[in-house]
């Protein structure tokens, strides 16, 4: 199938080094889709166990240690193609602890897809870890460390998920601590 690709890079002077960083395209352009759109959270991982996760049950899950968190996302465009969304946010007890968007991302990190995508991830099928040990341009905000000595043995979560048009969805769940 035949298709145009194209990118927004900046060059970022400091001194004698040069950073370079390539943008979202789609924000330079006037582009709006015509298609049905369709932001799908599938499944979420969590230490390495799988749940399907739906915008109208309020499901509990388990965690014992800090909760990596993976979500199965995408977003449809009319029958047959799936993009990855524009932001994806991760609020716990109404904080924001997480945030990752695609608008940029330093050339030099663009060969580290490990700090955002899970095992499974492909061109088809994205999963996008909620926790990184790394700092890199997409993640915007990273509060685990911050805030995981005060996760309550119940924690409301909501993982907020926006692409390039503005539309949002809310899934919400439960973090139960186990300490069993």
């Amino acid at each position: 199938m035949p298709n145009i690709h194209f990118e927004i890079r900046e060059i970022i002077k400091s001194g004698d080094n040069e950073t370079e960083i390539i943008k979202d395209a789609l924000e330079y352009v006037n582009y709006t889709e015509l298609r049905t759109k369709e932001l799908i959270i599938s499944k979420i991982r969590i230490n390495n166990n799988i749940y399907n996760l739906s915008e109208n049950n309020l499901m509990e899950i388990p965690f014992y240690t800090l909760p990596k968190i993976e979500i199965n996302v995408s977003e449809k465009l009319g029958k047959n193609t799936k993009i990855i969304p524009k932001k994806i946010s991760l609020k716990i007890n109404n904080e924001v602890v997480y945030k990752i968007e695609f608008d940029e991302i330093r050339e030099d990190e663009m060969y580290s897809p490990d700090s955002i995508f899970g095992y499974g991830s492909n061109l088809y099928n994205y999963w996008i870890k909620l926790y990184s040990t790394s700092k890199i341009t997409p993640i915007k905000i990273n509060r685990w460390n911050e805030i995981f000595s005060s996760l309550k043995e119940r924690n409301y979560a909501e993982i907020i998920i926006e692409d390039i048009w503005n539309n949002t969805k809310i899934y919400k769940f439960i973090l139960i601590k186990n300490t069993k």
